[in-house]
């Protein structure tokens, strides 16, 4: 939960001073499992709003993509904070 609070006052401040983070990559490696995987989330405007783009497979290959639309900034911003948040509960740092 303090990784949540960390992020909301990181995007907080970011955006008073006029820009936004877009993009953070999240990756899980473990050599015992032979797992190497990343996990890719991104903001961008859209024709209608806005886009979160999910993109994720194993590293060094091209990977899954979903895009979600949202109506506002706000609400794209909020949906790549709960996945980020999601993801790091499930091992990706």
């Amino acid at each position: 939960m303090q990784c949540l609070h960390d992020l909301a006052r990181l995007a907080s401040s970011t955006r008073r001073e006029g820009y936004r983070i877009t993009a953070r990559v999240l990756t899980r490696i473990d050599d015992h499992r032979n797992m190497a995987r990343f996990y890719k989330l991104d903001v961008q405007p859209a024709f209608f709003g806005w886009s979160l783009g999910k993109e994720w497979e194993r590293l060094g290959r091209a990977g899954t993509v979903r895009i979600e639309l949202h109506e506002t900034r706000g609400n794209a911003d909020i949906a790549l904070i709960s996945k980020w948040t999601e993801k790091q509960k499930s091992g990706y740092r």
